[in-house]
């Protein structure tokens, strides 16, 4: 009877885990992604805003004041 918590609380932590990785991993792809954005929001003298802001809203950040923040 004593496996089903502990089981139980592996499952709780092994979730906190996976939560903090994929926290993680938005991070360390932030620059390749903002790379992609750049790149197709390039036009003659600097780049489209619009499609810079579209693109990395699709990524699933929102605009900060400076930066780009992942929700």
């Amino acid at each position: 009877m004593r496996a089903l918590p502990m089981v139980m609380a592996s499952v709780v932590v092994l979730g906190g885990c996976t939560a903090a990785n994929q926290q993680q991993g938005a991070s360390t792809q932030e620059p390749q992604r903002r790379y992609l954005c750049l790149q197709t929001a390039q036009k003659p003298g600097g780049y489209d805003e619009q499609v810079f802001a579209t693109c990395m809203a699709s990524w699933g950040y929102k605009e900060g004041e400076a930066v780009y923040i992942h929700r």
